[in-house]
């Protein structure tokens, strides 16, 4: 019996730059850094639309989290303080138009994606 590397599979690289995007889905999962939230965009313009890239989170509302910065890159301004003492509803922001800004990153492995940085509305 030989034991074999894990196979990655190769992620579809976006260069550096900005993009037009929309935001089509927040989801929640679970991984090694526990309970995650999801953004995934869909790029809108250009040679790259159609692509998908997601951006994940923890599920919790701080003042400097990256939670936070999605939603009000999102929204483009700051959440309320009501709005984050009753928790913020995500599914509202599905729809949103905004600008990524996408950096490739090499992870732990080894292997380079296309990491979403920051969020801006339309």
């Amino acid at each position: 019996v030989r034991a074999k590397p894990r196979a990655n599979k190769p992620a579809k690289l976006i260069p550096d730059g900005t993009y037009k995007a929309h935001l089509v889905e927040v989801k929640e999962f679970t991984n090694t850094f526990g309970e995650r939230l999801g953004f995934v965009f869909e790029i809108i313009e250009g040679p790259h639309q159609g692509t998908q890239l997601m951006r994940s989170t923890a599920n919790v509302i701080a003042p400097k989290g990256q939670l936070t910065q999605m939603i009000t890159g999102l929204l483009g301004r700051e959440i309320t303080e009501d709005e984050a003492a009753e928790g913020f509803d995500l599914q509202r922001l599905v729809g949103t138009d905004a600008t990524i800004l996408v950096i490739q990153s090499k992870g732990k492995g080894g292997m380079v994606y296309s990491n979403i940085e920051r969020v801006f509305k339309g």
